[in-house]
């Protein structure tokens, strides 16, 4: 049976596998992407009739949400850049100790 994750967890997981300034560059990209499909939404629509009011909610749907993401979306992906940087920073203070317990057995 496959573990449920939310998307939270799922973005921060992306995130940390990679290398933290691809975290960083790709938060501002997500960032600047969101914002222009928000302001693009932004433009208000009139409906012409009942048939063209599902494109115009459906439009404000897609704005609403690229606004939320504008907002959201760039600092969970700086966390998972943090998170990537931070296990890097203890991997490389593990290897340094190894190659220091290993200089000590070698003198032995």
């Amino acid at each position: 049976m496959s573990r449920r994750s939310s998307f939270v967890s799922d973005i921060l997981g992306l995130e940390s596998a990679l290398p933290w300034p691809a975290g960083v560059v790709l938060s501002v990209v997500t960032f600047v992407l969101c914002k222009r499909a928000a302001d693009r939404m932004a433009v208000p629509v009139e409906a012409e009739g009942t048939a063209a009011l599902g494109q115009t909610a459906i439009q404000a749907l897609y704005g609403t949400l690229a606004r939320i993401g504008e907002w959201a979306l760039p600092p969970l992906m700086l966390v998972g850049a943090g998170a990537s940087w931070w296990k890097r920073r203890h991997r490389m203070g593990l290897l340094d100790r190894t190659k220091e317990s290993r200089g000590d057995l070698e003198r032995l």
